[in-house]
Parts: C-alpha cells; structure tokens; sequence
C-alpha cells in the first residue's frame, strides 16, 4: 500500500497484513506465491454480446477444489469481466455442493467494495486474434 499511501493518503494508508504474513495456498502440490497465472488455452465462445470459457471455469472449480481443504470458499473471490462467464462459472462450480454457495462470483463492476483473502480472476478471452474486446479498454 505504499504508492496509494504516498499519492493519495498523505502516508496515512498503512497495509494491514504483510505478504509474509500470509499463509502460502498449494495446489497440486505446487505452493502459489501472490500470483499464480493458470494458462488455459481453449478459445471464449460468443454468447449474445458477452463471451464464456468453459475450459477456465471449469479450471476455477479445480483450483476451487485444491484451495477448499486448506481455506474457507467464503474467503474466496472468483472475478470475471464478462456476465456470460460469471454464469457458467457458477454452472460449473455447483459440483462443489453446498460450499459452492460460499464463493462469490462476480462482474468486475458488481465485486466493487468486496474484500477476499484470495481472488481467481478469470480474463475469458482466448483466441488466435489476440483479441481482448473492451478488456483493451482498461
């Protein structure tokens, strides 16, 4: 939190818990530093004007199932720029049970304001384009 400390907050922004406070999250056997990137590779599909990836929702529900043993669902946050992806990541993670309840899913815009020990960001876009839609925009 030091730039926005600086910039914005006179120093009297001060970070709550350090990175080395934090506990590690393994997945498959492999421990994630503070970022992980999860390369998928299959292609979004259309879905009216939003897109989908059900290969990366469907990788959000393995990383679900590798976190689940080890932290709560409900400190987890699974974010999307797009609502078709946010509705077949929901589809997909409902083979957790009950817990899948626990895991907020949502829009970039509708996650405002929320606080999540870990966060799963899911882009969608994948294609042989290279083209990221209004993600570009950002």
């Amino acid at each position: 939190a030091e730039f926005p400390s600086w910039r914005f907050y006179d120093h009297k922004l001060e970070t709550g818990i350090s990175p080395s406070d934090r506990p590690v999250l393994p997945l498959q056997g492999v421990e994630l530093g503070t970022i992980a990137l999860i390369h998928v590779g299959a292609a979004e599909t259309s879905q009216g004007m939003s897109k989908a990836n059900r290969a990366e929702a469907q990788c959000v529900e393995h990383v679900l199932r590798a976190l689940k043993p080890k932290c709560s669902l409900g400190d987890v946050g699974v974010i999307t720029p797009y609502s078709a992806q946010v509705a077949c990541i929901r589809q997909v993670v409902r083979s957790l049970g009950r817990e899948s309840d626990q895991v907020q899913v949502s829009s970039v815009d509708a996650f405002q304001g929320s606080e999540k020990e870990a966060i799963i960001l899911s882009m969608v876009r994948s294609n042989l384009r290279g083209d990221i839609g209004f993600v570009a925009d950002w």
